[in-house]
């Protein structure tokens, strides 16, 4: 009987033919796309001045001398691309990086400092984005659209820090020398920026977001000093948001605005707490759409300016330390049961008016020998007046001027005068 040989199949080990990343070097001008997809990473790494190696999925390409500009280009993976600027010497050109789609990841590191520009693009999916090296120019991240995350931690940048679209934004460098701007209007995206080191920004500060729940927070545990010599604009959206300028102890944090302060909120149950050492050089507007809104000086607080501040319908609490304001405080509110608390008299006036609901207006004095100038203006609802005065420093009673009206519930009203002595000036209008 004849025997039959059977054929056993098997698989033939190939050579490994991933390609690496695809470069270009013309004119000074290292262009660099579409590293290896899935592989272990692109690092670009200056050895010395101008002078990079490549490194993609493990494969070293170059070195490149006479690099002016950098420009790299990812795939729409999920890619990791890295620029070390070493610590040899400053790369006098700049970086331009277009991640691509994919949950990609950005590094820029080095102790040595780029001189020109930083540009960083992370495209559709949730990025995350380091800076820690210095850069001398302006320096820009964008994301089109993910939850993503951007750290900078960059000792100096010389021009503009922009940061755009970016949900979780931790600053933890030290110095901007341009304007800071952060804005993220991305529907229900809810914006956390966390100012987490000593940082001075040169110029002027603005954050915008959109709606969702967004937390803003000047400092952190450790006690920080955050300086902007320029002015100051906050507008977040109509989510639930909160901005904390100071995050530890009462008074740890140091932050001073040397212009103006405006933060502008577009509806929620909102707050902003005054919990560190603050100052304001020029004036502060707070102004707040309906909701429940509360906003509170909880350590040393001074405005060189007026300080105003305007709530909508909702029940509102405010409880601010009016003895380091220069000028006017100014307070309007809408239809709500609203309480507001003004602790030691401003350097000028203190203008109140509110709407139809029943507000209580608290001034408190613990020092003596103040002057609270008032013009207040209460609506048709049960209004009350607080005045007392307990001089535990001067030994003095502080004194009252100026003009209260009750509004339209003359029975409803209550005048509460407690150690406050009223000048013969004072005018109470529609009071029992």
């Amino acid at each position: 009987m004849k025997r039959r040989h059977r054929t056993f199949l098997s698989l033939e080990r190939l050579e490994d033919r991933s390609v690496p990343a695809s470069i270009t070097f013309t004119a000074g001008n290292l262009f660099i796309s579409t590293p290896t997809f899935g592989g272990t990473g692109l690092t670009i790494t200056q050895t010395t001045a101008n002078t990079f190696s490549v490194t993609d999925n493990g494969k070293s390409i170059g070195p490149f001398s006479g690099v002016g500009f950098l420009s790299i280009t990812g795939s729409n993976g999920n890619d990791s691309i890295s620029v070390n600027l070493g610590a040899t010497a400053n790369y006098t050109g700049s970086l331009l990086i277009n991640a691509g789609n994919g949950n990609d990841t950005i590094s820029l590191a080095g102790t040595k400092m780029m001189n020109g520009s930083a540009t960083l693009l992370t495209g559709f999916g949730n990025d995350t984005t380091t800076v820690a090296a210095s850069v001398g120019g302006t320096a820009l991240i964008n994301s089109t659209l993910g939850d993503d995350s951007a750290t900078v931690s960059s000792p100096f940048i010389g021009g503009d820090l922009n940061v755009q679209a970016v949900k979780v934004v931790n600053l933890t460098g030290g110095i901007v020398g341009g304007n800071l701007t952060i804005q993220d209007i991305q529907v229900n995206n809810g914006v956390t920026v966390s100012f987490k080191s000593n940082l001075t920004i040169g110029k002027a500060l603005n954050i915008t977001t959109g709606s969702g729940a967004d937390t803003i927070n000047f400092g952190d545990s450790a006690g920080r000093v955050i300086t902007v010599n320029g002015s100051t604009q906050i507008n977040v959206g109509d989510g639930t948001d909160q901005v904390n300028f100071g995050v530890g102890p009462p008074g740890a944090d140091s932050v001073t605005f040397n212009g103006s302060l405006t933060l502008t909120d577009n509806g929620g149950n909102d707050a902003a707490n005054f919990i560190g050492s603050i100052r304001i050089g020029g004036n502060a507007q707070l102004t707040f759409a309906s909701g429940n809104v509360t906003a509170a000086t909880s350590g040393p607080f001074s405005v060189g300016g007026n300080l105003s501040i305007t709530a909508g319908n909702g029940t509102n609490t405010f409880g601010i330390t009016g003895g380091g304001v220069a000028g006017n405080i100014t307070v309007n509110v809408g239809n709500g049961s609203d309480t507001i608390t003004i602790t030691d008299s401003p350097g000028g006036t203190i203008f109140s008016t509110d709407g139809n609901g029943g507000t209580r207006l608290q001034l408190l004095d613990f020092t003596g020998s103040e002057t609270f100038r008032v013009n207040v203006n209460f609506g048709s609802g049960d209004d009350t007046l607080d005045a007392v005065s307990i001089p535990i420093v001067t030994g003095v009673p502080s004194i009252l001027t100026g003009r209260v009206d009750g509004g339209g519930r003359i029975l409803g009203n209550v005048f509460n005068q407690f150690g406050m002595q009223l000048a013969s000036t004072f005018i109470l209008i529609n009071f029992p």
